[in-house]
């Protein structure tokens, strides 16, 4: 029984994105790609990996870009131990 849904208009898009984080015992790690989309798969090739150590300190680190050190902030600020987006 839902009682609210979104729904978003459909957006052609030229390239889609992928990022997941993912929980290990002793790091997290970052897989993401600007070839993301419903067949990720086919293009796991591309994907770039970023390991962090749990017990480092988050604002030194150095991320490729704002959004994913913002997504990952939120990772562990959540407890999170996997999270994917497409």
């Amino acid at each position: 029984g839902y009682k609210k849904f979104i729904i978003q208009p459909y957006i052609p898009l030229e390239n889609e994105n992928y990022i997941s984080i993912e929980t290990f015992p002793d790091f997290d790690l970052i897989r993401f790609t600007d070839l993301g989309g419903v067949n990720i798969e086919s293009n796991w090739s591309s994907l770039k990996e970023m390991k962090i150590n749990i017990l480092g300190d988050i604002e030194n680190l150095k991320f490729p870009n704002d959004e994913i050190k913002k997504l990952y902030i939120f990772f562990v600020k959540s407890h999170l131990t996997f999270l994917e987006v497409n």
